[in-house]
C-alpha cells in the first residue's frame, strides 16, 4: 500500500495569530500553511523562527499533522 503522505521539515516565517495562520517554509523551498485547528501544534505558542515537522497530503498538498522540532 502506498503513502498518502510524505513529511517536511522547515522553519515558521510568518505567525498570524489574529487569523490563526501560520506559514512554514520547507527546507525544500516549498510554502505550508498550518492553522489554528492543525492536530499536533499548540498555536497559541507558535512563533516565527522555529522549527516544524509537518505530514502533508499527498493528493491536496494540505499539512495534515504538524509539531515543533
Amino acid at each position: 500500500m502506498q503513502s498518502t503522505t510524505y513529511q517536511v521539515e522547515g522553519k515558521v516565517f510568518e505567525v498570524l495569530h489574529g487569523c490563526g495562520l501560520a506559514s512554514v517554509n520547507s527546507q525544500q523551498g516549498s510554502i505550508y500553511t498550518v492553522h489554528r485547528h492543525t492536530p499536533g501544534i499548540d498555536f497559541e505558542k507558535l512563533q516565527k523562527d522555529q522549527s516544524s515537522r509537518c505530514m502533508v497530503d499527498l493528493e491536496s498538498k494540505r499539512v495534515v499533522r504538524a509539531n515543533l522540532i
